[in-house]
């Protein structure tokens, strides 16, 4: 993948032939990533992850899953969002987001939605950047 000027943020969609670059991304994320999982992931059609690059090297991304409901239409849940130290504040969170949106919009989502942390005002103001809307949702976890 090659950026279209120097120091441009370039944002796109990875298929199932861009494993290497997930991994060449590692460092964006919480833990290693692993190729073989990688390549599990690329090659499901209802998950997608946004890469942006500057210079070629990755600083951003961000993961969501596409489903559909047998009484509603598709939606895309975004997963996780990350951005190098280095590069936040540059709008590199938005850029993979908006990625991540228009993609799943072009594959007939009608909606995406995503959970975060009250104290994470930085993620709300990303999220609200992009005319999201926040709601008084209350997440459980059960052990499985």
């Amino acid at each position: 993948m090659a950026d279209p000027a120097p120091g441009a943020i370039f944002a796109t969609i990875l298929g199932p032939d861009d494993a290497d670059l997930l991994v060449r991304a590692s460092s964006l994320f919480d833990n290693p990533v692993r190729r073989p999982w990688a390549e599990k992931f690329l090659q499901s059609e209802n998950n997608h992850l946004a890469l942006a690059t500057v210079a070629g090297v990755p600083v951003g991304f961000a993961s969501g899953i596409t489903y559909v409901h047998p009484d509603k239409p598709a939606e895309l849940w975004i997963n996780e969002v990350g951005v190098d130290g280095d590069y936040r504040r540059r709008g590199i969170g938005k850029a993979v987001v908006a990625c991540l949106c228009r993609h799943a919009k072009s594959l007939g989502a009608a909606k995406a939605w995503v959970f975060t942390d009250a104290e994470n005002f930085s993620a709300r103001g990303l999220y609200g950047s992009l005319d999201g809307v926040e709601s008084e949702t209350v997440m459980v976890t059960i052990p499985l």
